[in-house]
Order: C-alpha cells, then structure tokens, then sequence
C-alpha cells in the first residue's frame, strides 16, 4: 500500500490516583524542565486526591526555581504556606538557589534571607551563599564576590556555634573560600582564611587542607568531594 495509514497514538497514560503517583508525576515534570504542567498536576492532586504533601510542593518550586521563574516560584511558595503546608530548610535552599541563580540576585538575595528568616525561622547554611559568589567571580567582580564570601563565613561560623552544621561544614566553608580567594589572586585575603582556620581550631575533612595554606599548584583531580551534605529529603520535616 503505498500510502498507509497512519498508525494510531499510543495509549495515553493513566492519570495518577494516589499521592505517590501524583508526586511521581510531579517529579517527572520538574525533570522535563515543565513547570507549568507541574502546577497543573499539583492542582489535580489537591481536586482529586486531597491536601498535596510537602514533596508535591517543593518539586513545583523546584521547577519553577529551575526555569529562573521566581515569580512563579514565589506563588508556589505562597500556595503552599497558605494550603498549611510549612516549608523546611529544603524548600527555602531551593528558593535561595533560584535567586542565586538570576541575574538581580544581588538586590535581593540578603532580603529573602531575611523574610524566610522573619516569617518562618529559617537560617541560611553556608553553602546557600555559593552561588553568588561564584557568579561574581566568573563576572570579575572581586568585590562582590568578596562581600557574599563574609556571608558566607558567616553562616558557617553561626551554623558552627548553635549545632546548624559540624565541623566538617565549617572547614568546608572554608576551603570553598580559600579556592575562591586564590582564583581572584588575592593571595593575602586567603592567608586571612588559613590564619582564621587555625585560630578557630576548626577540625573535619577538609581542616587541614584549608589550614596549609594556599597552593600556588593545587591537584586539578582532587581525591574528595567539596560539596556538602546534600539537602535532607524534601518530603522530611
């Protein structure tokens, strides 16, 4: 036959019917990069099944926050608190990574801090910091790299001294600074950081490390990891 017939659409799959397939389905379209279609499921979840679970919420804010959509994210953020839903650390690391991530995060990222702190008690971990400061040193701005590296330290020395993080995060915080500080040439401003490590007597894995002091040649396949601990598991209280 020359001019077949087209073959019939696969079967569409089956909506979801319980939490889990709708939280697997919300998932899938954070993945996709969909954050439209995430809301969409999320609002099909609440009509059809009942209250979404923090894991639901916190994937539509990823999506959004992984679009650069703020704004969305924002309205997702406030659905959620508004459905009694209460964020967790996760859920406002990815709202700071989102910001961190968008070309105005220097005019708004110690402000969201400081309403996510206001309005649910949350204290930003060191790393939260990262992306603006290495945003502003692959810009050349060394100062702003700089002043997000203080609050960097910041949250690492407070985390440190009321059981946020272990010392491990804190040497950690440190070395991530040490490493930035050495890229933008500023051999002095790094000894700082060495000579704060060792009044601290900050231990964990990457103390010593820090504590060496700057290497004109470090290794470019480093043995470990510097990345902290992943986030708990968004649906975790």
């Amino acid at each position: 036959n020359p001019n077949p017939s087209p073959s019939p659409d696969p079967k569409p799959k089956p909506r979801p019917t319980t939490l889990r397939g709708y939280r697997r389905a919300i998932a899938l379209a954070c993945r996709r990069g969909d954050a439209a279609a995430a809301a969409r499921l999320l609002s099909e979840l609440e009509r059809t099944v009942g209250r979404p679970d923090r894991m639901s919420h916190n994937e539509v804010i990823k999506a959004y926050c992984n679009e650069g959509d703020m704004v969305g994210a924002e309205a997702s953020l406030a659905r959620m608190v508004k459905a009694g839903v209460t964020p967790n650390a996760y859920t406002h690391n990815l709202m700071l990574h989102g910001y961190g991530r968008a070309s105005d995060f220097t005019h708004q990222f110690d402000a969201v801090v400081a309403r996510f702190s206001r309005e649910h008690g949350f204290t930003a971990k060191w790393y939260a910091y990262k992306n603006p400061t290495l945003t502003c040193a692959a810009r050349g701005d060394a100062r702003g790299a700089k002043r997000w590296l203080r609050s960097l330290l910041g949250a690492a020395d407070h985390g440190l001294s009321v059981g946020l993080s272990d010392a491990n995060d804190a040497a950690a915080a440190h070395a991530f600074a040490l490493e930035v500080l050495l890229g933008l040439g500023d051999v002095a401003e790094a000894e700082r950081v060495v000579a704060s490590v060792r009044k601290k007597n900050i231990g964990g894995r990457w103390a010593a490390e820090a504590a060496a002091g700057p290497n004109p040649n470090p290794d470019p396949n480093p043995e470990h990891d510097s990345e902290p601990k992943p986030e708990p598991n968004p649906g975790a209280a």
